[in-house]
């Protein structure tokens, strides 16, 4: 970097970025997740529920016959032979995107995402109400431009794994954990309350993501050491992770999912 960070105001970039341009007309999305999921699976990685369920659910949407073969039997349906609701989101959305879709499979589509907009809507709402003690008609009222952000997070988002490589478990995070993250600390959704003096991040929202990687991947020796314990991991205060001038506070569950990241003040220079 040719500017020192520390103490930086306003936003940062993270260093030795390489933007790579590319277009993604041509590609098909559902081959694209089923040939890597394969590969992770192939190389003695591990997927989370979520993503064995869309690895079955996009496989069953390609070959309808492998709903006969011993993974999919052992994954993809309970114990009475039925498949997972999950999964069959998955093939639903497959087939969405494929363009095969009938008209009676694309109404249960539909459903699944006006449940799923429910659930994630009352997700919201205890996340808002936890840090403004708004209702989330009044906060919509108030701060419109943070209430669209949100609405296209309930469809966009995705439950994905942040990091696999050399951990006992992957590191993931959920819609519980995104919300916990950029509704406190995003600048871009910062909101008055209780929380309105939590510390921000200094880099925009796509970029929080990559800073949070950034910092699993350099925190994977320790937090290997807790999970491996059956423990939590966490980091904080003195103990706490630096970069690119910040340092960060880090909290990871048992199952390995990310329940809190975020800055802290910087200790003085």
């Amino acid at each position: 970097p040719l500017v020192k960070s520390y103490n930086q105001a306003g936003k940062k970039e993270i260093p030795n970025t390489m933007e790579i341009k590319f277009d993604p007309t041509s590609m098909d999305i559902n081959k694209s997740y089923l040939y890597l999921f394969s590969q992770r699976i192939n190389n003695g990685g591990k997927l989370i529920a979520e993503e064995w369920a869309k690895f079955c659910g996009i496989g069953l949407n390609f070959e309808p016959s492998s709903a006969d073969s011993e993974l999919l039997k052992s994954v993809a349906f309970d114990d009475k032979g039925n498949l997972k609701p999950l999964v069959r989101f998955y093939e639903l959305e497959a087939k969405f995107y494929s363009k095969n879709i009938s008209k009676e499979e694309l109404d249960e589509f539909n459903t699944f995402l006006k449940k799923r907009r429910t659930f994630r809507t009352e997700q919201i709402k205890k996340e808002i109400k936890r840090s403004t003690n708004k209702t989330l008609d009044k906060f919509k009222d108030e701060y419109p431009t943070i209430y669209g952000e949100i609405q296209k997070s309930i469809i966009q988002f995705d439950t994905e794994i942040l990091y696999y490589h050399d951990t006992v478990i992957p590191i993931y995070w959920n819609y519980e954990s995104y919300l916990h993250i950029y509704l406190r600390h995003c600048d871009e959704l910062e909101i008055e309350g209780h929380f309105e003096n939590k510390t921000k991040f200094q880099y925009t929202q796509k970029d929080i993501r990559r800073i949070l990687k950034i910092a699993i991947e350099n925190l994977k020796d320790k937090i290997n050491e807790k999970l491996k314990e059956g423990k939590e991991f966490r980091i904080w205060g003195d103990r706490s992770i630096y970069f690119n001038g910040n340092h960060y506070s880090l909290h990871i569950l048992k199952d390995g999912r990310v329940a809190a990241f975020h800055p802290m003040e910087n200790p003085a220079a």
